[in-house]
């Protein structure tokens, strides 16, 4: 038998941002958001985009995806399987260890 949770853990985040730059000039972030940025850094570019909902955009990492995805594999990989494998590998760490919360919530359609 397995139970949901909808409990909901908050993160803090402060960014101090040069607007006319684009740039993030310094940033303070509490220990839950480091524990889940370090979680994402573990996950492969395409576990995560797996997790994007249909239409909305993760940057750059959604047009690698679509190219990859794009590629015929019989002239572009030595074997069939590894385009699907680049393309929904499987995770070597449970999912019950990554923190995520929904990712529409995340930044993904400030890109």
């Amino acid at each position: 038998m397995s139970s949901t949770s909808n409990s909901k853990e908050e993160m803090s985040l402060k960014l101090f941002i040069d607007k006319s730059k684009r740039k993030i000039l310094f940033a303070e972030a509490d220990k839950s958001f480091i524990d889940f940025l370090f979680a994402i850094l573990t996950l492969p570019i395409s576990s995560i985009l797996g997790l994007v909902p249909v239409g909305a955009k993760a940057g750059p990492f959604t047009n690698l995806y679509n190219s990859v995805e794009n590629l015929d594999a019989v002239n572009y990989f030595q074997e069939n399987h590894l385009k699907n494998n680049l393309l929904k590998p499987k995770l070597h760490i449970p999912k019950s260890r990554i923190p995520l919360f929904p990712i529409n919530d995340f930044l993904l359609n400030k890109w």
